[in-house]
């Protein structure tokens, strides 16, 4: 059976992917890692998962990402680099608009 790693915070667990897991729960072995739960150890990390999900962009989880990427050769779904492309973009659209600059509307937790 697969094993699916999904790296996720409370809100978007609660309000945007509980029938996500719960479809992939019945073709895959899950494993949630909670970024609000979630105590760092990094002599204690053992990952057998097959893939990442990621849906979390705090500090900590960057860190957490970068760190599979770089010390596993599991692929992992919504990239570090892609996670802070992100939330760069929505930073520079927020100081454009306040400048006046008319830019397109963008959200973090679309």
């Amino acid at each position: 059976m697969i094993k699916i790693g999904i790296i996720i915070d409370k809100y978007h667990l609660q309000k945007k992917a509980l029938k996500l897991i719960d479809y992939l729960s019945t073709v895959a072995k899950i494993s949630l890692y909670l970024e609000e739960d979630y105590l760092i150890d990094y002599s204690n990390f053992d990952f057998n998962e097959d893939i990442f999900f990621v849906k979390a962009k705090s500090d900590l989880i960057l860190n957490l990402i970068k760190l599979i990427e770089r010390e596993t050769d599991i692929p992992v779904i919504n990239s570090s680099r892609g996670i802070w492309l992100a939330i760069n973009r929505f930073l520079n659209s927020t100081l454009l608009r306040q400048s006046g600059i008319r830019v397109p509307n963008f959200t973090l937790n679309a």
